[in-house]
């Protein structure tokens, strides 16, 4: 299982987070036509730690989240319901997933439509299995 594989089906079959979002789940980023609340997710880095026998086996990876809400109350459920079903979570093919920072996100049209957003960063250790043969 890749990380965001990983992020979605954390999030999907959380009960609290889908309470919240349903499946609303999207990659990158949202249309403007995209309900709310949701999430979104995006890679930010990746850190391949390389072998002297050839590529890597496995990737320190960082992702961010961003829970976007109509309002505070329910940003501050959201990110604090996505932030216990990734947490210290391992899964399939992820070694495990540490949750590393948050903060408030803002743009200037936020207000105008009436949303709040929290970005929350994630550090992601992936195992990429490869043939060697």
């Amino acid at each position: 299982m890749t990380a965001p594989d990983a992020i979605v089906s954390l999030l999907e079959n959380d009960t609290a987070v889908a309470a919240i979002i349903s499946d609303r789940i999207y990659p990158l980023y949202r249309t403007q036509e995209a309900i709310t609340p949701c999430v979104t997710y995006q890679l930010i880095v990746n850190e391949p730690s390389n072998t002297k026998i050839g590529p890597s086996i496995t990737d320190q990876t960082l992702y961010q989240i961003n829970c976007i809400a109509n309002t505070f109350t329910e940003a501050l459920a959201l990110k604090t319901a996505v932030r216990n079903a990734l947490d210290y979570k391992t899964i399939d093919g992820i070694q495990q997933i540490v949750f590393e920072n948050e903060s408030a996100l803002w743009d200037d049209g936020a207000g105008l439509r009436g949303e709040t957003a929290y970005k929350q960063e994630y550090s992601i250790r992936e195992n990429r299995y490869r043939d060697w043969e």
